[in-house]
Protein backbone atom coordinates (compact mmCIF):
# COMPACT_ATOMS: atom_id res chain seq x y z
CA UNK A 1 0.00 0.00 0.00
CA UNK A 2 1.58 3.33 -1.05
CA UNK A 3 2.24 5.99 1.56
CA UNK A 4 0.67 9.43 1.43
CA UNK A 5 3.48 11.84 2.39
CA UNK A 6 1.31 14.94 2.30
CA UNK A 7 1.65 15.15 6.09
CA UNK A 8 5.42 15.47 5.83
CA UNK A 9 6.74 19.03 5.61
CA UNK A 10 9.96 20.82 6.64
CA UNK A 11 8.43 21.21 10.12
CA UNK A 12 8.24 17.44 10.64
CA UNK A 13 11.82 16.99 9.47
CA UNK A 14 12.90 19.84 11.77
CA UNK A 15 11.27 18.04 14.70
CA UNK A 16 13.16 14.84 13.89
CA UNK A 17 16.51 16.62 13.53
CA UNK A 18 15.88 18.86 16.53
CA UNK A 19 15.08 15.93 18.84
CA UNK A 20 18.18 14.15 17.58
CA UNK A 21 20.50 17.14 17.95
CA UNK A 22 19.34 18.21 21.42
CA UNK A 23 19.55 14.65 22.78
CA UNK A 24 22.95 13.99 21.21
CA UNK A 25 24.45 17.22 22.57
CA UNK A 26 23.03 16.86 26.09
CA UNK A 27 24.16 13.23 26.37
CA UNK A 28 27.58 14.16 25.02
CA UNK A 29 28.00 16.83 27.67
CA UNK A 30 27.02 14.40 30.43
CA UNK A 31 29.38 11.71 29.09
CA UNK A 32 32.38 14.06 29.02
CA UNK A 33 31.82 14.94 32.68
CA UNK A 34 31.90 11.31 33.81
CA UNK A 35 34.52 8.60 33.78
CA UNK A 36 32.01 5.79 34.25
CA UNK A 37 29.03 4.79 32.09
CA UNK A 38 26.17 7.28 32.38
CA UNK A 39 22.50 6.38 32.86
CA UNK A 40 20.79 8.69 30.38
CA UNK A 41 17.19 7.58 30.76
CA UNK A 42 16.19 10.73 32.61
CA UNK A 43 17.52 12.93 29.80
CA UNK A 44 15.62 10.93 27.18
CA UNK A 45 12.43 11.04 29.23
CA UNK A 46 12.51 14.79 29.85
CA UNK A 47 13.35 15.78 26.27
CA UNK A 48 10.78 13.45 24.74
CA UNK A 49 7.99 14.17 27.22
CA UNK A 50 8.30 17.97 27.10
CA UNK A 51 8.20 17.95 23.32
CA UNK A 52 5.35 15.44 23.21
CA UNK A 53 3.28 17.55 25.62
CA UNK A 54 3.03 20.31 23.00
CA UNK A 55 2.30 17.81 20.22
CA UNK A 56 -0.55 15.88 21.83
CA UNK A 57 -3.80 17.63 20.83
CA UNK A 58 -5.60 16.73 24.07
CA UNK A 59 -4.11 18.60 27.06
CA UNK A 60 -5.52 15.99 29.45
CA UNK A 61 -3.57 13.26 27.69
CA UNK A 62 -0.49 15.47 27.70
CA UNK A 63 -0.77 16.03 31.43
CA UNK A 64 -1.20 12.29 31.97
CA UNK A 65 2.00 11.69 30.01
CA UNK A 66 3.95 14.18 32.15
CA UNK A 67 2.66 12.75 35.43
CA UNK A 68 3.42 9.18 34.35
CA UNK A 69 6.93 10.17 33.27
CA UNK A 70 7.48 11.95 36.59
CA UNK A 71 6.55 8.77 38.46
CA UNK A 72 8.87 6.73 36.25
CA UNK A 73 11.80 9.08 36.85
CA UNK A 74 11.21 8.99 40.61
CA UNK A 75 10.79 5.22 40.90
CA UNK A 76 13.43 4.44 38.28
CA UNK A 77 16.04 6.54 40.05
CA UNK A 78 15.31 4.67 43.27
CA UNK A 79 15.84 1.35 41.48
CA UNK A 80 19.09 2.52 39.85
CA UNK A 81 20.50 3.56 43.23
CA UNK A 82 18.99 0.98 45.61
CA UNK A 83 17.99 -1.98 43.38
CA UNK A 84 14.35 -2.30 44.39
CA UNK A 85 12.69 -5.68 44.75
CA UNK A 86 10.64 -6.93 41.76
CA UNK A 87 7.39 -6.19 43.60
CA UNK A 88 8.44 -2.61 44.38
CA UNK A 89 9.50 -2.11 40.76
CA UNK A 90 6.11 -3.35 39.62
CA UNK A 91 4.38 -1.01 42.08
CA UNK A 92 6.15 2.00 40.56
CA UNK A 93 5.35 0.80 37.04
CA UNK A 94 1.70 0.29 37.97
CA UNK A 95 1.52 3.75 39.53
CA UNK A 96 2.80 5.34 36.32
CA UNK A 97 0.42 3.33 34.14
CA UNK A 98 -2.60 3.98 36.36
CA UNK A 99 -1.85 7.72 36.27
CA UNK A 100 -1.76 7.60 32.47
CA UNK A 101 -5.01 5.63 32.26
CA UNK A 102 -6.71 7.98 34.75
CA UNK A 103 -5.95 10.89 32.42
CA UNK A 104 -7.49 9.23 29.38
CA UNK A 105 -4.88 6.89 27.93
CA UNK A 106 -7.16 3.99 27.04
CA UNK A 107 -7.92 1.62 24.18
CA UNK A 108 -11.53 2.14 23.17
CA UNK A 109 -11.61 0.02 20.03
CA UNK A 110 -9.65 -2.45 17.91
CA UNK A 111 -9.96 -3.51 14.30
CA UNK A 112 -12.33 -6.40 13.72
CA UNK A 113 -10.20 -9.21 12.26
CA UNK A 114 -13.30 -11.24 11.34
CA UNK A 115 -14.98 -8.59 9.21
CA UNK A 116 -15.26 -4.88 8.41
CA UNK A 117 -15.39 -2.17 11.06
CA UNK A 118 -14.08 -2.04 14.61
CA UNK A 119 -14.85 -3.70 17.94
CA UNK A 120 -15.69 -1.37 20.83
CA UNK A 121 -14.03 -2.36 24.10
CA UNK A 122 -15.95 -1.93 27.36
CA UNK A 123 -12.80 -2.63 29.38
CA UNK A 124 -10.48 -0.36 27.42
CA UNK A 125 -8.76 1.04 30.50
CA UNK A 126 -7.85 -2.41 31.78
CA UNK A 127 -6.54 -3.42 28.35
CA UNK A 128 -4.53 -0.19 28.08
CA UNK A 129 -2.97 -0.75 31.51
CA UNK A 130 -1.99 -4.32 30.60
CA UNK A 131 -0.66 -3.14 27.24
CA UNK A 132 1.53 -0.39 28.73
CA UNK A 133 2.85 -2.64 31.50
CA UNK A 134 3.69 -5.35 28.97
CA UNK A 135 5.64 -3.00 26.70
CA UNK A 136 7.49 -1.42 29.64
CA UNK A 137 8.67 -4.79 30.93
CA UNK A 138 9.55 -6.12 27.48
CA UNK A 139 11.86 -3.15 26.82
CA UNK A 140 13.26 -3.33 30.34
CA UNK A 141 14.21 -6.99 29.98
CA UNK A 142 15.61 -6.44 26.47
CA UNK A 143 18.05 -3.86 27.82
CA UNK A 144 20.78 -6.38 28.61
CA UNK A 145 23.09 -5.99 25.61
CA UNK A 146 24.54 -2.71 24.34
CA UNK A 147 22.35 -1.30 21.58
CA UNK A 148 19.63 -3.97 21.67
CA UNK A 149 16.78 -1.99 23.25
CA UNK A 150 17.78 1.13 21.32
CA UNK A 151 17.77 -0.68 17.96
CA UNK A 152 14.34 -2.23 18.55
CA UNK A 153 12.97 1.12 19.76
CA UNK A 154 14.23 2.87 16.63
CA UNK A 155 12.49 0.23 14.51
CA UNK A 156 9.28 0.74 16.50
CA UNK A 157 9.20 4.52 16.09
CA UNK A 158 10.11 4.30 12.39
CA UNK A 159 7.27 1.84 11.82
CA UNK A 160 4.74 3.95 13.73
CA UNK A 161 5.78 6.97 11.68
CA UNK A 162 5.28 5.04 8.44
CA UNK A 163 1.89 3.65 9.41
CA UNK A 164 0.69 7.17 10.22
CA UNK A 165 1.29 8.03 6.55
CA UNK A 166 -0.96 5.31 5.16
CA UNK A 167 -3.94 6.74 3.21
CA UNK A 168 -6.28 4.88 5.55
CA UNK A 169 -4.60 6.39 8.61
CA UNK A 170 -3.23 9.90 7.93
CA UNK A 171 -2.59 10.57 11.62
CA UNK A 172 -0.54 13.73 12.15
CA UNK A 173 -0.26 13.37 15.93
CA UNK A 174 1.16 9.85 15.63
CA UNK A 175 3.61 11.03 12.98
CA UNK A 176 4.93 13.85 15.17
CA UNK A 177 5.13 11.74 18.32
CA UNK A 178 6.92 8.97 16.40
CA UNK A 179 9.45 11.35 14.83
CA UNK A 180 10.08 12.85 18.25
CA UNK A 181 10.85 9.42 19.71
CA UNK A 182 12.83 8.39 16.63
CA UNK A 183 15.15 11.40 16.83
CA UNK A 184 15.76 10.92 20.55
CA UNK A 185 16.46 7.19 20.26
CA UNK A 186 18.75 7.56 17.24
CA UNK A 187 20.89 10.00 19.23
CA UNK A 188 20.86 7.68 22.24
CA UNK A 189 21.79 4.68 20.08
CA UNK A 190 25.01 6.40 18.97
CA UNK A 191 26.14 6.67 22.60
CA UNK A 192 24.72 3.24 23.52
CA UNK A 193 26.35 1.34 20.67
CA UNK A 194 28.85 -1.23 21.88
CA UNK A 195 31.00 -0.40 23.77
CA UNK A 196 28.28 1.75 25.38
CA UNK A 197 29.03 5.03 27.12
CA UNK A 198 25.38 5.70 27.95
CA UNK A 199 22.82 3.22 29.30
CA UNK A 200 19.05 3.46 29.37
CA UNK A 201 18.93 2.43 33.00
CA UNK A 202 15.64 1.68 34.72
CA UNK A 203 14.24 5.14 33.97
CA UNK A 204 15.04 4.87 30.28
CA UNK A 205 13.75 1.36 29.66
CA UNK A 206 10.50 2.03 31.53
CA UNK A 207 10.01 5.36 29.81
CA UNK A 208 10.71 4.13 26.27
CA UNK A 209 8.33 1.21 26.72
CA UNK A 210 5.59 3.47 28.07
CA UNK A 211 6.07 6.02 25.29
CA UNK A 212 5.99 3.42 22.52
CA UNK A 213 2.81 2.00 24.02
CA UNK A 214 1.23 5.46 24.19
CA UNK A 215 2.10 6.33 20.59
CA UNK A 216 0.51 3.06 19.51
CA UNK A 217 -2.68 3.95 21.38
CA UNK A 218 -3.18 7.55 20.31
CA UNK A 219 -5.08 8.30 17.12
CA UNK A 220 -7.23 5.18 17.04
CA UNK A 221 -4.72 2.53 18.04
CA UNK A 222 -1.99 0.71 16.16
CA UNK A 223 -1.74 -2.22 18.51
CA UNK A 224 -1.35 -5.04 15.97
CA UNK A 225 1.51 -3.33 14.13
CA UNK A 226 3.32 -2.50 17.36
CA UNK A 227 2.89 -6.13 18.45
CA UNK A 228 4.75 -7.14 15.30
CA UNK A 229 7.61 -4.68 15.80
CA UNK A 230 8.04 -5.76 19.42
CA UNK A 231 7.30 -9.43 18.76
CA UNK A 232 10.82 -10.54 19.71
CA UNK A 233 10.99 -8.95 23.19
CA UNK A 234 7.34 -9.72 23.94
CA UNK A 235 7.58 -13.38 22.95
CA UNK A 236 10.91 -13.59 24.74
CA UNK A 237 9.28 -12.46 27.99
CA UNK A 238 6.52 -15.07 27.61
CA UNK A 239 8.99 -17.87 26.86
CA UNK A 240 11.22 -16.96 29.80
CA UNK A 241 8.24 -16.88 32.17
CA UNK A 242 7.15 -20.34 30.96
CA UNK A 243 10.67 -21.70 31.44
CA UNK A 244 10.91 -20.27 34.95
CA UNK A 245 7.53 -21.71 35.93
CA UNK A 246 8.58 -25.06 34.49
CA UNK A 247 11.73 -24.97 36.63
CA UNK A 248 9.62 -23.92 39.64
CA UNK A 249 11.30 -20.53 39.87
CA UNK A 250 9.63 -17.19 40.45
CA UNK A 251 8.67 -15.71 37.02
CA UNK A 252 9.88 -12.26 38.07
CA UNK A 253 13.32 -13.51 39.16
CA UNK A 254 16.00 -12.06 36.92
CA UNK A 255 18.84 -13.94 35.24
CA UNK A 256 21.45 -13.50 32.52
CA UNK A 257 20.89 -16.77 30.71
CA UNK A 258 17.36 -17.30 29.42
CA UNK A 259 16.60 -14.15 27.43
CA UNK A 260 17.22 -14.38 23.71
CA UNK A 261 19.92 -11.67 23.63
CA UNK A 262 21.89 -13.48 26.34
CA UNK A 263 21.50 -16.76 24.47
CA UNK A 264 22.78 -15.12 21.29
CA UNK A 265 25.66 -13.60 23.24
CA UNK A 266 26.64 -17.01 24.61
CA UNK A 267 26.36 -18.53 21.14
CA UNK A 268 29.26 -16.30 20.02
CA UNK A 269 27.59 -13.25 18.48
CA UNK A 270 28.99 -9.86 19.47
CA UNK A 271 26.75 -7.18 21.05
CA UNK A 272 26.88 -5.17 17.80
CA UNK A 273 25.74 -8.11 15.70
CA UNK A 274 22.98 -8.93 18.19
CA UNK A 275 21.73 -5.33 18.12
CA UNK A 276 21.79 -5.24 14.33
CA UNK A 277 20.00 -8.59 14.12
CA UNK A 278 17.26 -7.64 16.57
CA UNK A 279 16.85 -4.19 15.06
CA UNK A 280 16.62 -5.47 11.49
CA UNK A 281 14.22 -8.26 12.42
CA UNK A 282 11.99 -5.77 14.24
CA UNK A 283 12.11 -3.34 11.32
CA UNK A 284 11.24 -6.04 8.79
CA UNK A 285 8.34 -7.17 10.98
CA UNK A 286 7.22 -3.57 11.30
CA UNK A 287 7.34 -2.97 7.54
CA UNK A 288 5.29 -6.11 7.06
CA UNK A 289 2.82 -4.73 9.58
CA UNK A 290 2.48 -1.55 7.54
CA UNK A 291 1.58 -3.55 4.44
CA UNK A 292 -0.59 -6.31 5.92
CA UNK A 293 -4.16 -6.38 7.16
CA UNK A 294 -4.85 -6.93 10.87
CA UNK A 295 -5.60 -10.66 10.58
CA UNK A 296 -2.42 -11.18 8.57
CA UNK A 297 -0.44 -9.23 11.18
CA UNK A 298 -1.61 -11.55 13.93
CA UNK A 299 -0.69 -14.59 11.84
CA UNK A 300 2.76 -13.12 11.25
CA UNK A 301 3.10 -12.48 14.99
CA UNK A 302 2.33 -16.16 15.60
CA UNK A 303 4.95 -17.09 12.98
CA UNK A 304 7.57 -14.90 14.69
CA UNK A 305 6.67 -16.52 18.03
CA UNK A 306 7.18 -19.96 16.49
CA UNK A 307 10.52 -18.83 15.06
CA UNK A 308 11.61 -17.62 18.49
CA UNK A 309 10.73 -20.99 20.01
CA UNK A 310 12.72 -22.82 17.32
CA UNK A 311 15.67 -20.47 17.87
CA UNK A 312 15.72 -21.09 21.62
CA UNK A 313 15.42 -24.86 21.14
CA UNK A 314 18.23 -24.79 18.57
CA UNK A 315 20.57 -22.86 20.85
CA UNK A 316 19.79 -25.18 23.77
CA UNK A 317 20.38 -28.25 21.59
CA UNK A 318 23.69 -26.91 20.30
CA UNK A 319 24.75 -26.09 23.85
CA UNK A 320 23.85 -29.56 25.15
CA UNK A 321 25.63 -31.22 22.21
CA UNK A 322 28.82 -29.23 22.80
CA UNK A 323 28.75 -30.22 26.50
CA UNK A 324 28.34 -33.92 25.71
CA UNK A 325 31.33 -33.79 23.40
Amino acid sequence: MPLDISLVSPAELALLLGSFFVTFVVLGQRVRRRKSVYYGGGVLAVITALTAFFIIPDQRLGLGLLIAIGIIIWGGRLDESRRLSPWKQFAWQAAAVLAAVAFGWTITRVTNIFGPGVILLPWGSVLAAAWLLGIMNALNLLDGVDGAAGSVSVAAFATLALISLLPSTQDHATLLLSLNGLGVMLAFLIWNWSPARVYLGTVGSWFVGLYIGMVAIIGGGKIATTLLVLAIPLVDVILVIIQRLRDRRAPWQGDRERHVHFRLLKSGLSPRKISLLLGLMSLVSGLAGVLLQTKQKLLLFAFVALGMIVLVIGILYEKSTSRSE
